[in-house]
């Protein structure tokens, strides 16, 4: 590219991804005398990393707002997992203290079957779906039911400002930072 730029005069633009360092560059190539070339490299690694948060809250959104069905939400729970980097959660919708679970992985909640054959289990005080119904905030707890952290992100409708359900995510590989719980919210 270097070498096309250094001979026809053109800007070149791309984008690169370092996969060993985990970065994403924008490379801006020009020549600005023939028969020479500069590059420019420009991290954009965090930009990259908001777009995905970008989508993920998307796709959360949009399976709440559609009331998808059982595959929708399983992917989205996927994609959420995938990106905390967790082996364990669930997507749950809310109504009256009780959380229907819309997708669940390898989660240790004991649930009943309600008389639809939903799996529902009811909030209790201590449970971090409780606490962030409550404040309407995420949640952060540590040394929960056999879990190292449980992070539970309450979903709040945008028509009637309540909280609609609940995304949660136990024990991500490389734990739940600030910089992921604040890329968590939506």
């Amino acid at each position: 590219m270097l070498y096309k730029s250094a001979k026809y005069g053109s800007p070149l633009f791309c984008q690169y991804h370092l996969k060993s360092a985990n970065k994403h560059f924008d490379v801006r190539i020009f020549s600005p005398i023939k028969g020479y070339s500069a590059a420019v490299f420009n991290d954009i690694k965090y930009e990259m990393e908001y777009r995905n948060n970008l989508i993920i809250k998307n796709e959360v959104s949009k399976a709440f707002a559609m009331g998808g069905n059982g595959d929708v939400y399983k992917v989205v729970l996927d994609l959420v997992l995938r990106y905390s980097q967790s082996k364990s959660g669930f997507i749950g919708c809310v109504e009256d203290n009780v959380v229907t679970c819309l997708a669940r992985k390898d989660v240790n909640i004991p649930v009943t079957i309600d008389r639809h054959g939903n799996e529902v289990f009811v909030l209790q005080p201590n449970m971090p779906a409780c606490q962030a119904l409550e404040s309407r905030s995420q949640v952060l707890q540590k040394n929960y039911m056999g879990y190292k952290e449980v992070m539970v992100t309450p979903v709040i409708s945008d028509d009637d400002d309540k909280v609609v359900g609940f995304v949660g995510a136990a024990d991500s590989v490389s734990g739940f930072t600030l910089k992921s719980r604040t890329e968590g919210k939506g």
